[in-house]
Order: structure tokens, then C-alpha cells, then sequence
């Protein structure tokens, strides 16, 4: 898969080599570095650069170009993608494209790898989505250090499934720190009955509701 990424100003390729190894490169033939690939999933053998013909292996390695012999002091071995580093955690990739990353994945992760460590297995993909939100990553990371904002924000969504008389601004009423990381919960709403929609919803998957209150919505939503 190819995946642009304009916060890091770059393109990445993503692939799984013939040993099942997950690798992944900046999308730049490293002839006249131009673009490879264009953003998108599939499969393929090879990533062949349009503008000479130069194609390189799922390993990175360059495996063709034409007229060699007009490049003085030609390394075929010295010219693969410019690779960058991956790891793969529960099934997610993860990427840093630093020359040299200051800590490995489970450094960075911490305390949270050994919480969550096992926790997707089983699960079955049931759709995706994409979304981009125009403003700054801060911005919209610092939006979820609270959660009182649902009542208003989401008032057409949330706010009747997690905000409740007990909690009506909809505070955390758990927090705990790890580091980089944090993770909170809120009351919600025991007495919340879902819609028509959401009860055919949860009949279907999981919720982000877990706990007694998320089987309530599932009990309520057969009824």
C-alpha cells in the first residue's frame, strides 16, 4: 500500500516481501527521484518508475535499469529505495521515518503494549472509513484530553448516550497516566435507549461502549 503524508511532507510504500516481511520505503526512484507509486492497496511484483523504466523488488532492492553502462562507477547494489523503519504491533504497522529512531515501537509504547497486547485478536473488520480533518494534529489531539465538550458538540449524537442526570457535563470520572500515553472513561448514560438505527447497529458489531452498559444497549436494542 501507498499512503501520502503531508505532516512528514512524504510518500510511503508499505509491503510484504516474499518471506512475508513487512518493509516499507519512501515512494522515490532513487534515479531522478521521481514519485514511484501512486496512493492506493493492491498487489504487485515490482514498483516501476514511469519515467525510465527503473523497477525495484518488494525488498526494496533495485532489480532493473537500463543503460548502465552511461552511469560512471554504477552500484546496482548501493541504489535501492530509500528505506524506512517498520515494525508490526497486534496486527497495526507502525513506520518512523528518522534516520535513526531515538526508541524502538515498544519503548514508545510502553505500558500500554502489555495492556492491549492480544486484545484485537478475533476481531473481524467490518468496514472502513477515511476522514480528514483540516486543522493543526494538536488541535485535534488536544480536543480528546477531556471529554465535557460531547454534551455540546455532539448534541446531536453523543451527548444522550454519555452524558446522564449523574454526569450531565460529562466528565471523565477515571484518568491514568502512562508516560506519552493516557487513556479515560466516562459514566455514560445507563437509561440511554438506542435508536432504531444504532439498535440494528449494535446488533452487528462492538461498541466503543464496553462494560455492563454496553450490554444494556445490546439487550435494548433486540428488544
Amino acid at each position: 500500500m501507498v499512503r501520502d503524508i503531508e505532516v512528514l511532507d512524504t510518500s510511503i510504500i508499505v509491503t510484504r516481501d516474499k518471506n512475508n516481511k513487512v518493509n516499507a520505503f519512501h515512494n522515490v526512484c532513487t534515479h531522478r527521484l521521481n514519485k514511484i507509486m501512486k496512493p492506493g492497496v493492491g498487489k504487485v511484483k515490482a514498483f516501476t518508475c514511469q519515467f525510465h523504466g527503473w523497477a525495484f523488488g518488494l525488498d526494496g532492492k533495485l532489480i532493473h535499469s537500463s543503460n548502465e553502462n552511461l552511469f560512471p562507477d554504477f552500484k546496482k547494489e548501493k541504489l535501492g529505495l530509500p528505506t524506512v523503519h517498520a515494525d508490526v504491533w497486534n496486527g497495526f504497522i507502525f513506520i518512523n521515518v528518522a534516520a535513526k529512531p531515538k526508541e524502538t515501537l515498544l519503548e514508545q509504547l510502553g505500558e500500554m503494549a502489555g495492556m492491549y497486547d492480544g486484545y484485537f485478536e478475533g476481531m473481524e473488520l467490518r468496514g472502513k472509513w477515511h476522514i480528514d480533518v483540516d486543522c493543526n494534529w494538536k488541535i485535534f489531539i488536544d480536543a480528546n484530553t477531556e471529554a465535557y465538550h460531547a454534551p455540546t458538540l455532539h448534541a446531536k449524537s453523543l451527548r444522550d448516550s454519555f452524558a446522564s442526570p449523574d454526569n450531565p457535563d460529562c466528565h471523565f470520572n477515571d484518568v491514568r497516566l502512562f508516560g506519552k500515553h493516557r487513556i479515560g472513561s466516562v459514566y455514560a448514560n445507563p437509561n440511554y435507549k438506542p435508536t432504531e438505527v444504532e439498535g440494528k447497529t449494535f446488533l452487528r458489531q462492538d461498541t466503543t461502549v464496553s462494560g455492563d452498559l454496553g450490554d444494556q444497549r445490546k439487550i435494548a436494542a433486540r428488544g
